[in-house]
């Protein structure tokens, strides 16, 4: 029978000689095997599949000359290779694993790499095919040494495993609802479940959990799987159910002015979150700043601007307590008047001291609380005419007053004048004489004679002319002008008496010691005024000296 490339080496067929009868063959010798075998001595070994060639040779003998050389010819078939395509698994939803096959009837040392081309596997499944079978069936490669039988494999896909993951979980608090999320590797929908039913439900479709008391909520999540996936494991979340929240929203309070009385700080409103929970913690105040002082809850304006506070909300048993929330509310400044108080003077006298009266400062405020100092403008001078000025106030600031200035008026009155004698002539019968006064004011006095039959008086000169003895009165006047009142009237008597008389002694001629007693001298008597007889008599006494007197007889 043929031999098959991997047989073992094997002795050269029997050749057979054909020799005259009664005659022997010369010895048989083999050389030169080529083609698919190689020859050693008498043995061949098979090198590859083909024609495996040798010589045989037979030697001469003495009767027979040496045969010619045989080829012979010997056919190698191919060996059975089986390549047979390896078995693989994967799940559903992946790639297709690398495909490999096992060969089964290579001669050593051959290996796959000795084949020519390169082995190629058909397969028809990809990731989304279901779970099942399908064929892996190998090709491609040839060889002249073996005949290459292909042989099937199968590509298993199982379902595919999943995982189940939270993705949103929600903060609960007592009668709230809020919605769970999870979800699976698969994208396959979870389904919810509450393992702590006391606490908490939810709905198994939508993830809805529903609070119905505090403590902690659990809540399971599972994929049941499908044709193409294995149900995932369970997983569960614990959520702490906490109290409902608090959001305090500031009381509004009405316009407030500095100055106000203390006033109770307005209402805080407290909303819930579930909107259902009935705020019942206590409110607190604390932290009062800028425009304002807290006692209680009982707010003291300090100033106008911005007063702050801070209220808080307790914790009950069903809601947390709220976040702190800072309040502010507006203080206006006080209105304040500043009015100029009115003022006078007389005519040509300096400007009074300027004051004002204040009316709306905050007690203990005083006009010094004030920024700035007060200030005056008035116009007026000593020499401005009577009438009326304004006085208008400024100068000062108050961070808590809006200060109106109000003017007032400076009254300019007449001034007062006084007349005073200056020069009071004496007087006598039939005589003249001028008398002076003068006005406080400057202006000029006039004169009246209140005694016209005693005396009379120029007016404007003040010549006086006695007409009689007896008492002249002069009164004095001066009417006043547009800036003087008229002075009050003075007078001055003035007694006017007898003419005046003047003695001139007589002359008498020298006497002697011894002489007699004789007659005083007449005297001669002149009159002033001179028109005036001296009618009075004459009398001597009081003699002294070197003579005595007794009547008119020295």
């Amino acid at each position: 029978p043929n031999k098959v490339y991997g047989d073992a080496a094997f002795t050269a067929p029997a050749a057979s000689v054909t020799v005259p009868l009664g005659q022997t063959a010369g010895a048989l010798s083999y050389s030169a095997g080529s083609g698919a075998c190689t020859l050693a001595g008498t043995t061949l070994t098979i090198s590859s599949a083909g024609t495996c060639s040798f010589t045989v040779n037979a030697a001469a003998t003495g009767n027979l000359a040496a045969a010619a050389p045989q080829t012979c010819n010997l056919t190698i078939d191919k060996k059975s290779l089986s390549v047979t395509a390896d078995n693989k698994t994967r799940a559903y939803g992946a790639a297709n694993p690398t495909f490999t096959a096992t060969y089964a009837g290579f001669v050593s040392p051959d290996t796959a790499a000795g084949l020519t081309g390169t082995i190629a596997f058909a397969n028809t499944a990809n990731a989304t095919t279901a779970p099942g079978t399908t064929p892996i069936t190998p090709s491609g490669q040839t060889s002249a040494n073996y005949t290459i039988n292909y042989v099937a494999g199968t590509l298993t896909i199982s379902k595919a495993d999943q995982t189940v993951s939270f993705t949103t979980v929600p903060t609960l608090s007592v009668g709230a609802t809020a919605t769970i999320v999870a979800s699976a590797t698969s994208s396959l929908a979870p389904a919810y479940s509450s393992t702590t039913p006391t606490v908490c439900s939810v709905n198994a479709v939508s993830g809805l959990i529903t609070v119905t008391t505090a403590g902690t909520c659990t809540i399971a999540a599972n994929q049941a799987g499908d044709a193409n996936y294995n149900a995932a494991p369970q997983i569960t979340q614990s959520i702490t159910v906490g109290s409902g929240s608090q959001v305090i929203a500031c009381g509004v309070a009405a316009t407030k002015t500095y100055g106000d009385v203390p006033f109770a700080i307005p209402a805080a409103t407290v909303t819930t979150t579930p909107s259902g929970v009935t705020p019942t913690g206590a409110l607190s105040y604390s932290a009062a700043t800028g425009a304002c002082t807290l006692a209680g809850s009982t707010l003291t304006i300090t100033g106008s601007g911005t007063c702050t506070y801070k209220v808080d909300a307790a914790a009950t048993a069903s809601l947390n307590a709220a976040a702190q929330q800072t309040c502010t509310l507006s203080v206006n400044p006080k209105s304040l008047t500043v009015t100029a108080d009115n003022k006078s003077r007389a005519f040509g006298v300096a400007n009074p001291a300027f004051t004002a009266t204040y009316a709306g400062l905050v007690s203990p405020d005083t006009a010094s609380s004030l920024t700035g100092t007060l200030a005056f403008a008035n116009t007026a001078t000593a020499t401005t005419a009577p009438g009326t000025t304004p006085i208008t106030p400024s100068g000062q600031t108050g961070t808590n007053y809006t200060i109106t200035y109000v003017a007032g008026t400076l009254t300019i009155t007449k001034a007062d004048q006084t007349i005073s004698f200056g020069t009071v002539p004496t007087l006598a019968l039939n005589g003249s004489g001028t008398i002076t006064a003068s006005a406080t004011s400057g202006l000029a006095a006039t004169f009246t004679s209140t005694t016209p039959l005693v005396c009379s008086v120029n007016v404007s000169s003040g010549l006086i002319t006695v007409l009689t003895a007896g008492t002249c009165t002069i009164a004095a006047n001066e009417a006043g002008d547009a800036n003087y009142n008229a002075a009050p009237q003075v007078i001055q008597n003035i007694t006017v008496g007898a003419g005046g008389q003047s003695i001139t002694c007589g002359t008498i001629s020298a006497k002697t010691f011894g002489a007699a007693p004789f007659a005083v001298p007449a005297a001669s008597v002149t009159t002033s005024p001179a028109g005036i007889t001296p009618t009075g008599a004459l009398s001597y006494s009081a003699a002294t000296g070197a003579c005595t007197l007794s009547g008119n007889t020295l």
